[in-house]
This record gives structure tokens, C-alpha cells and sequence, in this order.
């Protein structure tokens, strides 16, 4: 049943995924105001910080973890996640350029919402996303056994053969942080949109359109970096379960014979399965982000 929820999870966030992909990517190349255009450099650092930032921690905490085999992976499973959500938070506290003082200011009476700059149905796919992640860790939270030192991390089997035990398996060890990490990003991602939606905007009337496609830009980059870095939590959570499963179904009789558990181990194949298609989605979403960075232009600043 599990699985099954994965499965039609990863359908709903495929498909709101590529209806976020389907968004104008505009490459923002001709800013109409000299206010404008000094907007663009500053989204484009916001940006630049943002993804430097999440690289940077990302390696450092897999390098520790690597170090510290006592922590058992614990350190590189929530690397990831961790930068991800120091690098949303360096964007929401990088501060937005505002516009000169003007003696003649006219502006729009339109409200500047997230819903202005972002499809509803493109938020559909980090929140699909997240609630698979939450629900398939209390799932395994729920079934995992203490290993042999009394942590959360192991699957176990009781059959007539004794009781089989595999691991490392995403027990409450894992679970517990990732599902702490899974909801600070979900509010770290609110927090960012809301903060592209309510910056500052040129009050020259000849900016308006252009200030709606930068906003909309970078709305697009901040909620698929999220999608993805969830789906590569889940990528790493299902490949781990898949294999403990599959090594847990299998038992040596007493004549020392494999045995098989079908049922456990369709299981297992079924979680592998299931992170494989989540890696293929979550490349394609990467390969977007690198597409929608490259697109993004910064010409030099050229006022009309």
C-alpha cells in the first residue's frame, strides 16, 4: 500500500512538475528602466547565493559525515536537506534593491501575492512531494526494529527459520530528522515566495511587466528546488528501504538452502523500483533549473 502511494505520488508530482517546466522562462534580456535592470543583477545574486550556498554546506556535511562513521550516515542524510534550507534562508534575508525616491510615483493597485507570480497547481507538486516523504518515514518508522545498538535502523522477518534482520532501513533514527528537515523546508519555501511576491516594485509604469516576469522567474527556481531536494530525500529513502527489504526476504532453511519470502521480496523491488523512476524525475528537474539559470540573461544596465 505504501508503495502504491508512492507510485501515484510520484505521477501527481510529475504532472505538476511539468506544468511548473511549462511556465514562461523568459531570458528578462531588455529591462526597460535602469531600476529595473539593477533588479535583475540583484536576483541574479540572490540566485547565484542561493544555489552556492547549498553546494557549499551540501559538500561540507558529506565530507564530516564521511568522518564520522559513528554517526551512521546520519550526517549525510540530512546534508542535503540542511542545505537547502540555510540556502532558502540566505535568500529571504538577502536584502531586495528598492526603487529611488521619486517626486511623480504611480503605481499598480494590484495585490503582489504568490499566487500572482505562481499557478497554484505548480505548488501542488512540493506539497504531493513532501506528504509521500512524511507518510512513507512513519510508515517505516513503524515497521523498523532496533538494531544491535537499540537505534531505530534495521528491518526485521520472523519466519520458521528464526528471525531475519537487515539494515540500514529508514527507521525513527532516520525518519524523525528528516521529517523535522521536511517541514522547515515547506516554511522556508512559503517564507521565500512570499518574499519575491511582496519586494519592492519600480513604480514606473514602463517596468511593470517586466517586474511580473522576474518575480514569476524566480517563484519557478525556488519551488523546484524544493520539489527536488525532496525527491532526492525520497530517492534516498525507498532505495534504502528497497534494498533491506530484498536482503531481509531471504533466509537459509536447515539445509542450508535459500529460502525466499515472495511477498517481502516484491516489496523490496517495488521501493527500488519506485526511487529509480523518483532519480529519473528529479534529474529532469535539475536539468530544468540548470536550463531556466542559463536562460536567465544579465545584460549591462541600459536605461529607456
Amino acid at each position: 500500500m505504501a508503495t502504491g502511494v508512492i507510485l501515484v505520488g510520484a505521477v501527481l508530482v510529475a504532472l505538476c512538475s511539468i506544468r511548473l517546466m511549462g511556465q514562461p522562462s523568459d531570458t528578462l534580456d531588455h529591462p526597460p528602466t535602469e531600476a529595473a535592470a539593477r533588479a535583475v543583477v540583484s536576483v541574479r545574486r540572490r540566485l547565484w547565493l542561493m544555489f552556492g550556498i547549498a553546494a557549499i554546506v551540501t559538500t561540507a556535511l558529506v565530507v564530516f559525515g564521511l568522518s564520522e562513521p559513528a554517526s551512521f550516515g546520519l550526517v549525510l542524510a540530512i546534508a542535503p536537506g540542511t542545505a537547502a534550507a540555510i540556502a532558502l534562508l540566505s535568500f529571504i534575508v538577502y536584502p531586495s534593491p528598492r526603487p529611488a525616491p521619486r517626486r511623480v510615483r504611480s503605481a499598480s493597485l494590484e495585490p503582489r501575492t504568490p499566487s500572482r507570480y505562481l499557478p497554484r497547481r505548480s505548488v501542488v507538486g512540493p506539497l504531493v512531494a513532501a506528504a509521500g516523504l512524511m507518510m512513507f518515514l512513519l510508515y517505516a518508522g513503524s515497521t523498523a526494529s532496533a538494531d544491535d545498538a537499540g537505534l531505530s535502523r534495521s528491518i526485521a522477518r520472523e519466519d520458521e527459520m528464526g528471525q531475519q534482520a537487515a539494515g540500514p532501513f529508514p527507521g525513527w533514527y532516520y525518519g524523525v530528522p528528516l521529517m523535522l528537515l521536511t517541514c522547515v523546508l515547506a516554511a522556508l519555501t512559503v517564507l521565500a515566495v512570499w518574499r519575491i511576491a511582496a519586494a519592492p516594485a519600480e513604480p514606473d509604469a514602463r517596468a511593470r511587466a517586466f517586474d511580473t516576469r522576474w518575480r514569476q522567474h524566480t517563484s519557478q527556481l525556488v519551488v523546484l528546488m524544493s520539489t527536488t531536494t525532496l525527491l532526492a530525500y525520497s530517492v534516498g529513502v525507498l532505495f534504502f528501504a528497497g534494498t533491506a527489504t530484498m536482503r531481509v526476504a531471504t533466509s537459509l532453511d536447515q539445509y542450508g538452502e535459500t529460502a525466499l519470502h515472495m511477498g517481502t521480496m516484491v516489496l523490496g523491488w517495488m521501493e527500488t523500483l519506485c526511487a529509480v523512476a523518483l532519480l529519473l524525475l528529479a534529474a529532469w528537474l535539475v536539468l530544468g533549473i540548470v536550463e531556466r539559470l542559463r536562460r536567465f540573461a544579465f545584460p549591462a544596465v541600459r536605461a529607456t
